[in-house]
């Protein structure tokens, strides 16, 4: 870890603690960091920043060196200069990864885990443990009405661009909707791509989490993920959606206890 601090450490506020992080910058990124040991990092989802896992990197501190980094574009840590794709965000884990001693467990949630699936399966040596939540990267189950979306837009872009334009913000999805310029760039190339065939080379012991009410990364898709990855383990938690390790934390935290020990 290079530098110190870069300004006083901040503290966050949730159900389960409220607690103080020391905040690092570290070359072009942040991270919080807490505890002593052996790594975990946690990665979280579009749209959000390391500090959505306080709750949970507290919690491990007390056995572990836990560390939630902000994702390029995303909370404290600037947007990357050109579009990324998912290859990019993987290779900057790996960095991370590097940065606090070339092996870690990874805790991911949604978009981080795609980022984590892709980074098991190239980089056997960077994991020791896997904890996927919510995690995307499954090619989802498309109604009809989706393809007729599809159809309308690429038919309009090629008759008339300028409602083809409105018709896309209309009907894009809300993170799509959210990301502005190069970061728009990199949702578009990295919503694309299928990971399914990344499953099979996965060799770190895996755990698999998802809320019964999931609608962003729907059960189907972590029991696909689990299907796919030898000797994987599913939890689904009752009564809880996307966010399902905020909003069931302690079940969750027990879960990933057990796992993680």
């Amino acid at each position: 870890m290079t530098g110190g601090p870069n300004y006083p450490p901040k503290t966050r506020k949730n159900g389960l603690v409220e607690k103080t992080a020391e905040v690092w910058k570290v070359e072009d990124y942040y991270c919080e960091e807490r505890g002593e040991g052996f790594p975990i990092l946690f990665l979280h989802g579009y749209m959000c920043d390391g500090g959505i896992f306080a709750a949970a990197a507290e919690h491990f501190a007390a056995g572990f060196r836990t560390v939630a980094v902000d994702l390029p574009g995303f909370g404290r840590t600037p947007s990357p200069k050109t579009a990324y794709c998912l290859d990019d965000y993987v290779a900057f884990v790996r960095r991370v990864i590097s940065n606090v001693g070339g092996r870690a467990h990874v805790v991911a949630h949604s978009f981080g885990g795609r980022i984590a699936i892709k980074l098991a399966a190239e980089c056997p040596r960077c994991v020791g443990k896997l904890a996927l939540i919510g995690a995307a990267g499954m090619k989802p189950k498309r109604k009809p009405a989706y393809y007729l979306k599809v159809g309308t837009y690429k038919l309009l872009k090629r008759t008339a661009p300028s409602l083809a334009a409105r018709f896309g913000e209309r009907h894009a999805s809300p993170d799509y909707l959210a990301a502005k310029g190069v970061m728009r760039e990199s949702f578009v190339k990295i919503i694309s791509e299928n990971l399914e065939g990344c499953l099979g080379r996965i060799s770190a012991p895996t755990l698999v989490i998802v809320g019964e009410n999931d609608a962003e990364t729907p059960p189907y898709m972590a029991r696909r993920i689990a299907d796919g990855i030898a000797g994987a383990a599913l939890v689904t938690v009752k009564d809880a959606g996307h966010f399902c390790f905020l909003e069931k934390p302690r079940f969750v935290l027990s879960v990933l206890d057990e796992f993680l020990s």
